[in-house]
């Protein structure tokens, strides 16, 4: 019995729970809920076998419905009344529970059924309304195309597209290129089962007419045979993407382009500190490849020199900061390069660290630029303090703000004085020595400077005074704009040259210069003027040969013949002066030569007047004219007597000393550096004026008396120790004295010593050719000739004299012929003559020939020269010399 109670109670309880899933509000209706409420307890109760569980209460509504009559009220259970029911009553009540039962589970079954169908019409139709919306408003295209490329279905975004009617059947080969069409087609005969999905792109225009880039990913549905039946497509216009691309690879090649070709090495590290680009530069500048790099992250760190290793070590430290320095880095060829180091941290616009770029600089060439700079700054310093002229640096408003040590001496004011000073308290500028005014500095610095900064009127000479009034320069100024790199004006800078000196040396010049235009007229008149001096003194020395020496004639002759000859002297003195004059220099020495000239002197100085001697103990060998030497002591100490009327002393001191270029500038005298005999004459007699020490020099001047000079004595002097490459000066105190010091390059040479013999010869029956144009000369000296037993031949001009000789040669002995000549001078004459015959004798003669042609005839094979005019006994002389040389 409790078995079966068990299986009852289990069966209902399943049936009531199946009702109740199911949400079946029957048994409520028919007030079975309170008999299964208790059926559920009687059950609990035949199971725990209590009989207080066991009663339950029906309700009297169930009890009314079903049939059971408990009028007593007694406390049934329900087990019991089931049991009597089911199991003991007619079979009827149970068929009756039966089919409520099952109607009731048909009922459930079929509202289960419908509840099925509506939930899956809604979802149904939910999938369909989500995947419609999801076609239709897809921007990509999606289709259905057949195997030969009809598309059956397409949403909107496809018809917007094509502009083709939605619902309309249409073909490919209709709106695609042939090209684009066949890849369709080739495209659907490569699909297979095991490869269903294929892609491709094309390019299209679209409805518009633009040109589209089109990515299609189709899917290929097979029948049982494995055939294509058709496939669904999905295409997307991707080119904004393809723009976007393409603009991002063109950006990508622009900054690897300009990575790879910019100048820096450039370089791009990850967070992680690893290599993520570097630019090819880097091979330039380090001698290594970028492959090298990437080989070995730490290269570049290892090949910065030590002595720098501190200062990259702060990038090292801290990359993440921003970083700007130089250090030293060794190349590859162990050669070093300075590099500028720019380090910057990277990072996304959310401040996510992307990396750190690194910009490296190859600054050697900088870095040399600025020590050159440097240097130039010391060295333009050095040339500025070096320089003789003062350059003095001038700001927009006049300021002095810089001048060197040479503008220092000139304004008389130390640097530190003179800055922040206006120029016009700095330079007093003067137009003479003795102008107490100072000019207006200002208006002259306008007037030098013009608008493009070029200096004019540079020539403008003014006197400057410095501050402190002890010193007075002749100067010159010129004056320029200061600009800066941008052509901007920013300062004025002066340059003040002293032109003291070159104002004496161009004195000097003016002297010379006027000496050599007397030379010139000298030279000019020289030859004529002696040759008719010649021709004088040749005939009056024919009139004493035919006259008494008691006989007025004679006495007559002999005062032509002293004329001429003084007339001659003077010639010689404005040859000599001028430098004209053909002079024997050869070595002789000094001290010797001034010796004969004062035992000469001796005898013309009165004895009011001591003349004495200091000569140097060294040898003071010269190379100059021995007899002109002499002249020059005669002239000096003849010129030191005329000083001393009332007598006196004069002294002649000679020194081997040693000059230079400052010796040089504090006597004002241009002379090369070396040792030079110094011969001093020494006077204390009345001395001379400032004002005439300027003239002693210039030809015929002379403060004596008419009958007492000619004024040529210390000209002729002058020009004399010019010729000697020396330099003669003057220093006189008026009341004290006067000291003329001649300086004469020293030279190592042996003196020369004359010591030449002639055999003794007879004039008879020697033939002379005498050649001259000037015929006074050719007429006294033939005659002369003739009266000492030569044979004369006589010839006018070269020409006819080489015509004669050619003839004659052979009997021909000696030729005396004039050097200056009409139709052919002396000189070519001799060349065709030493052509007939090498081995003549030629004596030349003139009054004037310069010393380079006179040698070059010497060379030539010309035996002697014959000065104009000369007596006859000098003819004499020479010929008896040539004639009796070997």
């Amino acid at each position: 019995m409790p078995y079966l109670i068990k299986v009852r109670f289990i069966a209902i309880l399943l049936l009531l729970f199946l009702l109740e899933s199911l949400g079946i509000g029957c048994l409520r209706m028919a007030g079975i809920d309170g008999v299964c409420s208790r059926c559920l307890m009687a059950a609990e109760a035949d199971l725990t076998d209590s009989p207080q569980k066991r009663s339950i209460n029906l309700n009297p509504v169930l009890e009314q419905k079903i049939g059971i009559d408990a009028p007593d009220g007694t406390e049934k259970s329900l087990i019991e009344y089931l049991h009597r029911t089911l199991f003991g009553c007619p079979y009827y009540s149970f068929i009756l529970v039966l089919v409520v039962v099952l109607l009731f589970v048909t009922v459930a079954l079929l509202v289960i059924i419908r509840n099925k169908n509506i939930e899956r019409d809604r979802l149904a139709n939910e999938n369909e309304i989500f995947f419609k919306t999801l076609v239709d408003d897809a921007p990509v295209f999606i289709v259905k195309a057949l195997p030969d490329g009809t598309i059956t279905n397409f949403n909107p975004a496809f018809a917007r597209f094509l502009s083709v009617n939605e619902g309309v059947e249409f073909n490919l080969r209709d709106h695609l290129e042939k090209n684009n069409y066949e890849k369709f087609i080739l495209l659907f005969n490569t699909m297979t089962t095991t490869n269903p999905v294929a892609t491709i792109e094309i390019s299209d225009s679209s409805a518009d007419g633009d040109q589209c880039d089109l990515r299609w990913v189709l899917r290929g549905v097979f029948d049982d045979n494995g055939l294509v039946c058709y496939c669904l497509g999905i295409g997307e216009d991707i080119s904004g993407i393809r723009r976007a691309y393409r603009a991002l690879e063109t950006n990508e090649n622009k900054f690897r382009t300009v990575a790879d070709f910019t100048y820096d090495w450039e370089s791009w590290l990850s967070p992680e500190g690893e290599i993520l680009y570097i630019s090819p530069s880097c091979e330039r500048i380090s001698g290594y490849t970028i492959e090298d790099f990437q080989a070995n992250p730490d290269l570049f760190s290892l090949r910065v020199i030590p002595a720098d290793r501190n200062i990259y070590d702060r990038y090292m430290r801290s990359p993440e900061e921003f970083h700007h320095m130089q250090y030293r880095f060794k190349r590859k060829d162990q050669s070093f390069v300075w590099i500028e180091h720019i380090s910057r941290p990277v990072r996304s616009r959310k401040n996510i660290p992307l990396g750190v770029r690194v910009s490296r600089r190859d600054i050697t060439a900088r870095k040399k630029a600025e020590d050159a700079l440097r240097d130039n700054e010391e060295i333009l310093r050095t040339t500025m303090q070096s320089i003789s002229e003062g350059v003095i640096t001038l700001n927009l408003k006049r300021e002095v703000i810089n001048m060197n040590s040479a503008a220092e001496s000139l304004v008389g004011l130390h640097l530190s004085e003179a800055i922040g000073k206006t120029v016009q308290g700095v330079l007093q500028l003067c137009k003479n020595y003795s102008d107490k005014q100072f000019l207006e500095v200002g208006t002259i610095i306008k007037k030098l400077v013009t608008t493009k900064g070029v200096t004019s009127d540079s020539l403008n000479s003014y006197i400057l005074k410095s501050v402190d009034g002890n010193k007075v320069f002749d100067i010159s100024m010129t004056c320029s704009y200061l600009q800066n790199s941008y052509g901007e004006t920013v300062g004025l800078v002066l340059v003040l040259s002293d032109i003291t000196h070159k104002n004496a040396l161009e004195s000097q010049l003016r002297h010379t210069q006027k000496m050599e235009a007397i030379g010139q007229l000298a030279g000019g008149i020289a030859h004529d003027f002696n040759n008719m001096v010649s021709g004088i003194i040749g005939a009056a020395e024919l009139i004493q040969m035919k006259n008494d020496e008691d006989s007025a004639s004679y006495r007559h002759a002999e005062t032509i013949i002293r004329v001429g000859e003084n007339a001659a002297k003077m010639t010689k003195q404005l040859l000599t002066f001028a430098r004209k004059d053909n002079i024997n220099a050869v070595a002789v020495e000094a001290n010797g030569v001034i010796n004969d000239a004062i035992e000469m002197l001796s005898r013309s100085i009165s004895r009011d007047i001591v003349l004495t001697t200091d000569y140097c103990s060294e040898k003071c060998n010269v190379i100059a004219d021995k007899s002109q030497l002499e002249n020059v002591v005669i002239n000096l100490v003849l010129n030191a007597r005329d000083a001393m009327p009332e007598g006196g002393k004069i002294t002649v001191t000679t020194r081997r000393i040693k000059i230079d270029s400052a010796f040089c500038a504090k006597v004002k005298e241009t002379l090369a550096d070396g040792e030079y005999v110094r011969i001093d004459v020494t006077d204390n007699g009345i001395g001379i004026e400032k004002g005439i020490l300027e003239k002693v020099f210039d030809p015929f001047f002379t403060t004596k008396d008419v009958d007492k000079g000619t004024g040529l004595g210390l000209s002729v002097t002058y020009g004399i120790i010019r010729s000697f490459s020396g330099a003669i000066i003057v220093e006189s105190t008026v009341g004290e004295g006067t000291t003329f010091s001649v300086f004469i390059p020293c030279c190592e040479q042996e003196a020369v010593k004359e010591n030449i013999t002639f055999k003794s010869v007879s004039f008879n029956n020697v033939t002379v050719l005498l050649v001259d144009d000037e015929g006074s000369v050719l007429s006294t000296s033939s005659q002369i000739l003739a009266s000492h037993g030569f044979n004369v031949l006589k010839a006018s001009d070269g020409a006819e004299a080489v015509e004669i000789f050619r003839d004659h040669h052979e009997d021909i002995d000696v030729v005396v012929m004039d050097v200056i000549m009409p139709v052919l001078d002396g000189q070519k004459a001799f060349y065709k003559m030493k052509k007939i015959d090498p081995g003549l004798k030629v004596i030349l003669s003139s009054g004037y020939t310069k010393e380079n042609n006179l040698q070059e005839l010497y060379d030539a094979g010309v035996l002697s020269f014959l000065r104009k005019p000369y007596r006859q006994q000098e003819l004499l002389n020479i010929l008896s010399q040539v004639l009796g040389q070997e």
